[in-house]
């Protein structure tokens, strides 16, 4: 063998042989303020709601004869045109958000059943305000596949997500780190909001999940030169906090994304997790690489 091959065989072993540590994590604090990403996909969601309450209503014979579904419809109608305007380019996506609530909680109050009757239980959270689009950078974490709704992987989801909450609390309060949830009363992953920033970045599904960070907030991402991309498809979830200790340390320091060192890293870890899935392998290259040098 070369010495070039040699050294290869040596370097691949080196980091398979590497001591592997349990990745420390803190729970997610839970925030006062609940802020949102009003993107394309959120604002398409929250669209669809008037129309969803009025069906609701109206297919409710009880509560339509309580609800004046006039004054209602009228509402429905302020807010189909203000998101008309929003998909026209008239209106930030910030301003869409603050009036887009103002007529909803207006709606709420003329359909919601709470009041009209004896027996009734609200729970009152407090509104969405889009994430500030100021801060230094964002990073958002993708699960396009839909193997991660499945109840099997619940174990590495959870790993994954204190792992995130780490990284959060540590980058900061002027960086963000975003998890999105299908709806406010739960941490597993938006599948399809994840596909639709998949299909926006044009990554493939298979790859994922997906570490992106951004300058940008993400509904401000137009091109591959707004963001940095870690693939995570084949690294086990106790070594994504590897991965993501050399983008922390970026974002602390405010230092030049080390783009060269993320892709290195995600490498290595790969082949860590080959490792921890196949200890055999480590082995046969042990005893192939012993071999190798002994006969120099």
């Amino acid at each position: 063998m070369s010495i070039r091959g040699m050294t290869y065989v040596l370097m691949v072993l080196a980091i398979l042989l590497e001591a592997s540590q349990t990745a420390r994590a803190q729970e997610f604090e839970r925030d006062l303020e609940y802020l949102v990403v009003p993107d394309k996909y959120y604002i398409a969601e929250r669209c669809s709601e008037p129309q969803n309450t009025l069906k609701w209503v109206r297919d409710d014979k009880e509560l339509l004869r309580t609800v004046d579904i006039k004054a209602a419809e009228r509402v429905a109608m302020e807010i189909s045109f203000l998101c008309e305007k929003e998909a026209k380019g008239e209106i930030s996506h910030d301003s869409w958000l603050e009036l887009f609530q103002e007529l909803s909680g207006t709606l709420e109050s003329l359909t919601d059943p709470c009041g009209r009757t004896v027996m009734c239980e609200k729970i009152f959270l407090p509104p969405p305000k889009p994430l500030p689009n100021n801060f230094d950078a964002y990073t958002i974490f993708l699960f396009p596949s839909a193997e991660w709704s499945q109840s099997e992987r619940n174990s590495d989801l959870q790993t994954i997500r204190r792992t995130f909450a780490s990284f959060g609390d540590s980058i900061g309060h002027i960086k963000a780190a975003i998890w999105f949830t299908k709806d406010r009363h739960s941490n597993l992953p938006d599948i399809e909001r994840s596909k639709y920033y998949c299909d926006l970045l044009k990554l493939n599904y298979n790859d994922g999940p997906y570490i992106v960070t951004s300058r940008k907030r993400p509904d401000g991402i137009l091109s591959k030169d707004d963001f940095i991309i870690i693939k995570l498809n084949g690294i086990v979830p106790n070594r994504i906090n590897y991965v993501l200790n050399i983008l922390e340390q970026d974002l602390r320091t405010d230092a030049k994304l080390r783009k060269r060192s993320l892709i290195y890293e995600e490498i290595k870890q790969r082949l860590l997790s080959i490792a921890d899935r196949n200890p055999e392998i480590v082995k046969e290259l042990t005893k192939g690489a012993i071999s190798v040098v002994t006969k120099q």
